[in-house]
């Protein structure tokens, strides 16, 4: 039922945008619909005013509609305290709140219930959308939900208003001024693997910024047929902007969708769209080359204004152009793919605008020139299963539209237009690449062969990765990785839409744990919005946990977010890249104080969750005991743990034979850190590279692990190996393996282990 009341208030929002309203209408048809739809006896929508630094109210129904106009300080009351905290508040006796001030044009006296949601534009609140009620009682969580959601799309709307007075002046300006200034077959290359699997298909160029350059300044006699030929097109351009806003929002849940509702706005601004028009009608110009005037004339404005969030939307605006360009242009000289075309993309990079302009199911696979393992192309092939080929030299150049290619996702290579003998040798792959899974061992929960539990969870990076999950059973997810999160936004999520995101995966993958890692960028992982300092070493520098608590405008929305998931979810919390003792302390700080503010407001059964450390680095395994004291459990991560371990770069192939994870060193590190764990009662699991590796199987069960996190694809290779093994037999093999003195031995005592029983390969 709500959902249905959710979907007819933004129903109303997105009819009103489409047909041409201004911002004032489209907010007073927002407040009615919430006040019918919820049976809520008012809502209001307080705007910021810059110039002025007040709150004004700029749509009201009900009870307060009289008091539209309205202004307070941007610090007053607790509208104030919600635009300034840029913080929630849901309240039952709302005069008991310390920010509670009594204004008595707006006979508030008469409402014991408040609900106020920051509207949120990047990290900036451009207003508050206030719900009120005589109900004596806080507002159901599932209402904040739909609230949060819809002060998101609001938001836009409101942030745009200043977008639209460039457009006017420009235009304007325009008016003034009308003179525009016119004036090879089998060819093999070797990329890095990124996403397994062997695909065959129909190479698709994605070429956006070479064809804009492309677009000439041209001029025509007949201008009523271009102008026909725009309307045409920029109603197009609005049908595909929807679609793509729909389609992210199901399919990257991560995403920032709501660029897609602000690009929806630029189309739909008259000042804009006139401004194109102008150029044709006035200097003759083409549509397509009118498009690409008008669009860099504005891209140039918001690039010198003041306004960050302006300047980044410069970016938004040239999409908007290709898109009414796309629209323009023969259907033979396409710039996208059409929704029914199975293709192979090829780009410098690809970004998630891209994929969603197509169905993912006929994306075949990904190449790209450049791009490594945490880039957006590698982050969504891996999501999507998506076999992708990154690093691949030259790419662009050697192929075109129309061209065909053969992905190798294990291998790392492309193939252009392989010959037939070329596709024959890799039929094999090519079939596997399309087989389904049945084998039962993949349905049913591991356990050894002499009866032991093993946990197996899932390593995540986005929510799309549940659709990889969903296919085998498993017991949890081991590891969210919320960095890719901030890396596929432009600019930092805010605490509701973080919050809306832990709620999903803890809800897709209930009952069983979610384990959100907070955020751990810097090193190999950086954010293009963030300030990363120019470091020698990035990978010991500043970085994860160390840019968290120093950073806490970043780290107490990010918690705040994660613990009111928890609330509602199964969730644990884990740090990473924790350094010692100390480290652990500062965290819980933040933590403690976070708690108590928000036991402010939702009250003492408001319970923390589970709390962990990641353990990769030797200082932290000779302090276990003392770190383990502090939490609850523990996560090994054993790819910085190895790399620092041996101080190797393990992306650096002239030192990777340092980096041995199956070195007597690292098996005593282990044995070390899960001997502590059972010694204590604590819980522990692994989550690095060698949890999905079947070689190492018989070495973590010996080793007393029993719960391994592992990417998705890799469960269908463990869990067969855990169920023919003996766990004594694995603790033996370890007791030997302890006693060496080089990684070459253990792996052959390993591989000599799986071959008596027949499992190696398997």
């Amino acid at each position: 039922m709500l959902k249905d009341t959710v979907v007819d208030i933004l129903k109303s929002v997105t009819d009103a945008i489409l047909k041409h309203e201004d911002v004032g209408s489209i907010l007073n048809k927002t407040v009615s619909s919430i006040c019918q739809n919820l049976k809520v006896e008012t809502c209001c929508i307080y705007t910021h005013d810059k110039s002025n630094d007040v709150l004004q109210m700029t749509a009201s129904e009900g009870y307060l509609s009289k008091a539209v106009g309205l202004k307070l300080k941007a610090d007053e009351g607790i509208t104030g305290h919600v635009f300034q905290s840029k913080r929630q508040v849901n309240m039952a006796n709302p005069e008991t709140h310390p920010s509670f001030k009594y204004i008595k044009q707006t006979g508030e006296e008469r409402f014991n219930s408040y609900l106020g949601i920051p509207m949120m534009a990047g990290n900036s609140c451009v207003g508050v959308l206030a719900i009120q009620s005589s109900r004596k009682t806080r507002f159901h969580e599932d209402i904040v939900d739909m609230a949060i959601n819809l002060a998101s799309q609001l938001a836009i709307v409101v942030a745009n208003a200043d977008i639209d007075r460039i457009f006017r002046d420009h235009s304007q300006t325009l008016k003034e001024k009308t003179q525009h200034n016119l004036g090879n077959g089998d060819l093999k290359i070797k990329g890095v693997p990124i996403s397994s699997g062997v695909v065959y298909g129909q190479i698709f160029n994605l070429q956006s910024e070479e064809f804009w350059n492309s677009i000439e300044i041209r001029q025509v006699k007949n201008t009523e047929d271009e102008l026909a030929k725009l309307d045409v097109a920029i109603e197009s351009a609005k049908k595909e902007t929807t679609s793509i806003q729909e389609r992210a929002s199901q399919v990257f849940i991560e995403a920032d969708a709501s660029i897609f509702f602000a690009q929806l706005l630029f189309l739909e601004d008259p000042n804009f769209v006139s401004d194109i028009k102008s150029g044709i009608q006035e200097d003759s110009m083409e549509a397509a080359s009118s498009v690409r005037v008008t669009v860099e004339k504005y891209m140039d404005k918001f690039r010198d204004s003041n306004d960050s969030q302006l300047q980044e939307r410069a970016i938004d605006l040239m999409d908007v152009g290709l898109r009414i360009v796309h629209f323009l242009i023969d259907t033979d000289k396409s710039l996208f793919p059409t929704d029914d075309m199975k293709m192979i993309f090829v780009g410098d990079d690809i970004m998630p605008s891209d994929l969603m302009r197509v169905s993912t199911k006929n994306i075949l696979g990904i190449a790209c020139e450049f791009g490594g393992s945490t880039s957006h192309a590698a982050i969504l092939a891996r999501s999507l299963a998506i076999p992708a080929v990154l690093g691949v030299t030259a790419l662009k150049e050697s192929c075109t539209t129309g061209d065909h290619m053969l992905i190798d996702g294990d291998e790392g290579t492309v193939i252009l237009n392989p010959s037939k003998s070329t596709l024959t040798k890799h039929k094999k792959k090519l079939d596997n690449s399309l087989l389904e899974i049945q084998d039962e061992d993949f349905s049913e929960v591991a356990k050894s062969s002499d009866n032991k539990r093993v946990k197996v969870l899932g390593n995540i990076c986005m929510v799309s990765d549940f659709n990889q999950l969903n296919r085998y059973q498993y017991d949890g997810v081991g590891l969210y990785r919320t960095e890719f999160m901030y890396m596929i936004h432009e600019n930092f999520p805010s605490e509701n839409e973080q919050y809306r995101i832990y709620r999903s995966v803890a809800k897709m993958a209930s009952p069983n744990p979610v384990t959100i890692r907070a955020l751990d960028i810097g090193g190999d992982k950086p954010l293009k919005y963030f300030d990363h300092p120019d470091e020698m070493d990035p990978m010991l520098g500043f970085r994860s946990l160390r840019i968290l608590l120093q950073h806490r405008e970043i780290f107490e929305p990010h918690l705040r977010a994660m613990l009111r998931a928890s609330q509602r979810g199964n969730i644990k919390i884990l740090f990473p890249m924790v350094a010692h003792y100390e480290d652990i302390i500062a965290a819980k700080e933040v933590l403690k104080e976070i708690l108590i503010d928000l036991q402010s407001w939702y009250g003492t059964n408001f319970k923390l969750p589970p709390i962990g450390a990641m353990i990769e680095m030797p200082s932290t395994v000779w302090q276990i005991e003392s770190i383990m004291q502090e939490i609850d459990y523990v996560s090994i991560g054993t790819n910085d743990l190895v790399q620092y371990m041996f101080a190797v770069d393990r992306g650096n192939g002239k030192v990777s034979n340092y980096f041995k994870p199956m070195h007597p060193i690292i098996l005593s590190a282990l044995k070390h850190i899960t001997n502590t764990a059972k010694k204590l009662k604590k819980g522990v699991s692994l989550c690095g590279e060698i949890a999905g590796n079947p070689l190492y199987t018989p070495l973590l069960l010996g080793l007393g692990l029993r719960e391994l996190s592992m990417p998705p694809q890799a469960i269908k290779k463990v869990k067969p190996i855990i169920s023919k093994l003996n766990t004594k037999e694995c603790r033996s093999l370890v007791k030997e393996a302890l006693k060496m003195k080089t990684e070459q031995e253990v792996h052959s005592a390993v591989t000599k282990f799986l071959q008596d029983r027949e499992l190696l390969g398997l």
